[in-house]
């Protein structure tokens, strides 16, 4: 036996499993953190492309923005299949 704070007597093994159980389940809550905040930024992506540059130009000035803004557009052009 050994003691576990001031006032509960907790054998190594289970003082040892609680810390094993502790470690996995933070690493647990941590991956799942990152995984919903990945899940945010894809879809805040997702939702900036559907706006056409126009309406994006818009949609700040509505919101009170000045100033420039500068995009690119991206084309694909696949020379294999043409």
């Amino acid at each position: 036996m050994t003691r576990w704070g001031k006032r509960v007597n907790v054998c190594t093994e289970c003082a040892n499993q609680k810390a094993r159980d502790n470690k996995i389940r933070k690493q647990q809550e941590q991956e799942m953190a990152k995984a919903r905040e990945d899940a945010k930024k894809s879809e805040r992506q997702l939702r900036l492309a559907d706006f056409t540059p126009r309406e994006l130009i818009e949609r700040l000035r509505d919101l009170g923005y000045t100033g420039k803004l500068n995009y690119i557009e991206t084309h694909v052009i696949d020379l294999e299949n043409i």
